[in-house]
């Protein structure tokens, strides 16, 4: 047995997320041109602009040709050998330790760190393990959460 393809819809009404989406569109619209007003070196004399350019470019490359074939290979990799029960949760796991390690890279590395000895004070690659080590933790519980809903789904079908 079939349905007609315009079951549940309503064709006297538009689609309210398409009403939607202009004014949002243009409501982002307005707040990138905001930040780029309030953020933008447009003084001349406080920034060379060229070095501004090469920066901002080389950073899409960089972003486009390594940090994204990355991420898309650690996907591929998680989806090829995690079970489904527990990808989602590996999957959130890896997106948060990445964040946080590549967040926590210059701090690690010292850059910044100078005669001052209140700059980068502290030892961030112990704090980098400890929050590692936490996120791991907070995995391994998820975990034991998806295998005991997935045995209580198994049970409740026999």
């Amino acid at each position: 047995m079939t349905t007609p393809a315009n079951v549940g819809t309503r064709p006297d009404h538009e689609d309210p997320p398409a009403l939607l989406f202009w004014p949002a569109a243009l409501i982002g619209a307005a707040i990138v041109a905001y930040g780029l007003l309030r953020w933008a070196p447009w003084d001349s004399r406080s920034i060379d602009l060229g070095t501004y350019v090469r920066w901002t470019i080389g950073l899409a490359v960089v972003h486009d040709l390594i940090f994204a074939p990355i991420v898309g290979l650690v996907g591929y990799g998680i989806a090829r050998a995690v079970p489904a029960t527990y990808r989602a949760t590996v999957q959130g796991t890896a997106i948060v330790a990445g964040i946080t390690i590549l967040f926590s890279i210059p701090f690690v590395r010292g850059w910044g760190r100078n005669a001052n000895t209140s700059a980068l004070p502290r030892n961030y690659a112990q704090g980098l393990t400890i929050i590692l080590v936490l996120i791991g933790i907070v995995m391994i519980g998820l975990l034991v959460r998806d295998h005991r809903r997935a045995r209580a789904t198994k049970d409740a079908g026999r």
